[in-house]
């Protein structure tokens, strides 16, 4: 009797020891990624709680840098939208922005959607809902069908002015390809040159051309041999986990990602999605993929209008990226079962490193 009242004991704690060990396994499965969530840092920002939350705090940080008691003036407007384009555009040398004020309104334009709704929100936490946002998103719908432009001089600059003398940016060849943003109805259009640079050209210099010469153009030298190994080296890191900050096969970011894979052909690029951006020749925009090609690298904005995340374009819609929860193949294509929407509305331009 005392012998199996022993064995009925130990049986007994060995199935509470068992039980107690799935409950703190399952407690740590549940709470874990919401604790290291909530303890990771990414761009000076404390992660956890919800998107809605992340916005009202950044937007409550940023609005405090200009107005410590969080409340705008009208009479400093002019101020406000300078420190917005330091602080929101990424580099005025690849984003197009021009803000002005007329009269109670803010006019000009932006390249992108989230800028005019940063623009928005800015003012209303700045509380001053009451001024009025009117600005134009490029590009215009002035060029219609033909927002490319082929430079037909055999140099001609870009300027920071659409028109009179001013600083000049950079200089295009004959042969290059430009993409239009805005004519500007003084002899000279708003554009990218190719490598991304923002400034107006001389109208006189540039032939404007559709989608389908614009790609001739932009494809016309043969695919890098580089690229396959470039993607065979991004491919075996599939399933790698997502670590921000993470370079190695033990746990990658998007960035990461795209160091590791361009280095296997001794392609040294910068280390965060924002300066790798700056690196190449601009080959797509939001409003044309067509004339992306494998290999290129891809660029996405957040919310605030700032360049987030990247990632390779394998062809046929496809793209290699390192996300959470790790390396995967995504899609731009909604009928795709790889297809990621944030990915898909998110693009904004692309670049061509190797060619």
């Amino acid at each position: 009797m005392k012998s199996r009242f022993k064995i009925s004991f130990v049986t007994y704690q060995h199935w509470v020891l068992v039980a107690l060990c799935a409950t703190l396994l399952a407690a740590e499965s549940t709470t874990a990624p919401t604790t290291r969530q909530a303890d990771e840092i990414r761009r000076g920002v404390v992660m956890g709680g919800s998107p809605e939350e992340r916005t009202r705090k950044v937007y409550e940080q940023i609005v405090r840098k200009v107005e410590p008691e969080g409340v705008g003036e009208v009479k400093r407007l002019a101020q406000y939208l300078e420190f917005f384009k330091k602080d929101f555009v990424e580099d005025p040398r690849q984003f197009a922005i021009s803000l002005e004020l007329d009269g109670g309104a803010v006019t000009g334009y932006v390249e992108c959607e989230e800028h005019r709704e940063s623009l928005g929100q800015f003012l209303k936490y700045l509380k001053l809902e009451g001024v009025k946002e009117q600005v134009e998103l490029l590009p215009s719908a002035e060029l219609s069908e033909k927002k490319f432009g082929v430079v037909t001089a055999e140099s001609s600059f870009l300027y920071d002015r659409p028109s009179g003398k001013g600083e000049t940016l950079t200089e295009c060849a004959k042969g290059d390809g430009v993409w239009l943003l805005k004519d500007g109805h003084e002899g000279r259009v708003l554009c990218h040159g190719p490598g991304g640079y923002v400034g107006w050209i001389d109208d006189a210099d540039v032939r404007r051309v559709e989608g389908g010469e614009f790609d001739r153009v932009i494809n016309s030298k043969a695919t890098d041999e580089r690229v396959e190994k470039v993607i065979a080296s991004a491919k075996r890191l599939m399933g790698v986990k997502y670590v921000w900050g993470g370079l190695s096969a033990s746990g990658v970011d998007c960035s990461g990602l795209v160091q590791r894979s361009m280095g296997q052909v001794g392609v040294m690029m910068p280390r965060d999605a924002d300066q790798q951006s700056l690196v190449g020749k601009l080959v797509a925009t939001r409003w044309h993929r067509s004339s992306l090609r494998r290999g290129d690298l891809l660029y996405f904005i957040g919310r605030r209008g700032t360049i987030h995340h990247t990632a390779i374009y394998l062809g046929e819609n496809q793209l290699i990226e390192a996300a959470d929860p790790g390396v995967k193949v995504s899609s731009f294509d909604s009928s795709d079962q790889n297809y990621e929407k944030k990915r898909d509305e998110t693009f904004f331009f692309a670049k061509r490193v190797l060619e």
